[in-house]
């Protein structure tokens, strides 16, 4: 199972976000989409937005609509091939040898429009800065498979961005809002979901773990995050919330899972998806608090729950 930003089921998008930010948008959405050095971007944005958190949305609405998620370089990553080492003697020397990095892979990035999570969070950080704006790049774990319920995160495996405005920090990631691997095609779809910017903490750390947790930016314990369900795109852009059950595992025991869901609205479709059982079955919506799911004597598995064909989130059945 690939651990390396992966982004292969976290699909899904909306416009809840939209109306804040869609003149800056439609603005950059008329901006070339080439430039011959990131200083052309960066002059671009400078004149038409005055507000940091414009300046901000500006980079990101165009970094996730222009860079191509790069599968083959995350293969490689995979087995080992293009990692980037360096030694250092001190902190001083490592905090040269991190922004000279950083600075190279933004770089790179920008020319290129191929990234893994690391491209992109470096090319935020990158052009942020040029833009006067204080931008960090943040690692951590993506929960992004269904492997990963109840497992306590480990060794970074995904990057995002923290980003100074307006005297607080506000986290975005770009990857994520970049598009998709189709299971279909196997191939990377753009497809923008603007969800994952400026994502309230206890929105973002439903699938981001970062492993210096002052980023966490509230609080929650390793152990805690571990036990959530996965959650998947369409989950944060439909803005849904599950209250219960609140914990990724189902006991076979139950017989049942009890879904309490809000955000649904009306005509809405609710499907679900059993492992070990062949095809879809409809939820009663009647009581959006206590809808049923029968196990049907699954032992172990998976329960997938659709709303309109989009998948919003998964369980895993055990002990």
């Amino acid at each position: 199972m690939k651990t390396v930003c992966t982004v292969i089921l976290l699909v899904f998008y909306s416009s809840i976000f939209a109306q804040d930010y869609k003149a800056v948008d439609e603005k950059v959405d008329r901006y070339p989409g080439t430039f011959d050095n990131p200083n052309g971007l960066v002059t671009l944005i400078s004149a038409d937005f005055e507000r940091p958190e414009e300046k901000v949305r500006a980079v990101f609405r165009w970094v996730a609509t222009h860079v191509q998620y790069d599968m083959f370089l995350e293969a490689q990553v995979e087995v080992g091939i293009g990692l980037k080492v360096f030694s250092y003697k001190d902190q001083k020397e490592k905090d040269i040898k991190e922004k000279k990095f950083l600075e190279e892979l933004a770089l790179k990035t920008f020319v290129s429009q191929r990234a893994i999570c690391h491209g992109y969070a470096a090319l935020i950080e990158y052009l942020s800065l040029k833009l006067g704006i204080t931008a960090k790049t943040v690692l951590g774990t993506l929960k992004s498979s269904p492997e990963q319920i109840g497992m306590i995160p480990g060794k970074a495996d995904h990057a995002w961005n923290g980003v100074f405005i307006n005297g607080k920090w506000e986290l975005i990631d770009a990857t994520l809002a970049a598009g998709y691997i189709s299971e279909r095609t196997e191939s990377f779809e753009f497809h923008y979901n603007e969800a994952f910017f400026f994502m309230n903490p206890n929105r973002f750390v439903l699938n981001h773990y970062p492993t210096d947790e002052k980023w966490l930016l509230t609080q929650k314990s390793k152990k805690e995050f571990a036990d959530l369900p996965l959650f998947f795109g369409s989950y944060f852009s439909k803005n849904y919330r599950i209250n219960a059950p609140l914990s990724g595992t189902v006991s076979p025991a139950d017989n049942q899972l009890v879904l309490s869901i809000e955000g649904l609205e009306f005509g809405d479709v609710l499907q679900y998806f059993l492992s070990e059982r062949p095809g879809f079955e409809q939820a009663n919506l009647s009581d959006l608090s206590n809808i049923i799911i029968p196990l049907d004597g699954m032992h172990s598995g998976y329960v997938s729950i659709f709303v309109n064909k989009d998948i919003v989130a998964m369980f895993k059945i055990a002990e």
